[in-house]
């Protein structure tokens, strides 16, 4: 048995549709008082954003214009490395005051890569918040609420508001075909 298809076939082989049945209705019913749904977000320790700040001001300049390359790289714009570092020098490199950098980003952009003034602002806008130093608009309208440590799941489940879902543009009862067919 060093096949692990022959394994899994070995452990498969005593359960009867009795036990899938108990098992559905026991973990995966919507009915049953022990269903369950786990949702896990995992957010690195050592982000962009801090790998930056903790680097000494040459290797800031170094960091920030190899992933500003792959940026303007995914939205088809040739970087010219040594311009774009020249930019950067003499400003404050940091991510949490990030208008000095964007604002460098955004002259290198329009003045020397040729790109339009919108286009600029919207390259920079997800550069910053891939890097972690800033948020799109839209998330600054939602805010964002802190982390809820759920230690009773089913009082938690109880405490959601319940909302009426999503309904049809049109009744449903426009597309039923009550005419004979001949």
């Amino acid at each position: 048995m060093n096949n692990p298809a022959d394994h899994d076939a070995a452990q498969l082989e005593p359960l009867t549709k009795d036990h899938v049945i108990k098992f559905f209705e026991r973990y995966i019913a919507p009915t049953s008082a022990s269903r369950s749904k786990l949702s896990v977000h995992l957010v690195a320790q050592n982000t962009a954003s801090s790998i930056i700040e903790s680097a000494s001001p040459e290797d800031k300049s170094t960091i920030l214009t190899t992933a500003l390359t792959k940026l303007f790289a995914a939205h088809n714009i040739s970087t010219d490395e040594e311009k774009l570092a020249t930019r950067l020098r003499g400003r404050r490199l940091s991510l949490s005051e990030p208008a000095p950098v964007a604002e460098a980003v955004t002259e290198y952009l329009t003045a020397d890569a040729g790109v339009d003034v919108e286009k600029a602002r919207e390259v920079v806008q997800q550069g910053l918040v891939a890097l972690g130093g800033g948020q799109t608009e839209e998330a600054k309208e939602k805010g964002t609420g802190d982390a809820v440590l759920i230690e009773d799941v089913h009082a938690w489940k109880a405490s959601l508001v319940v909302d009426a879902g999503a309904q049809p543009v049109r009744p449903l009862s426009d597309f039923e075909d009550i005419e004979s067919k001949l």
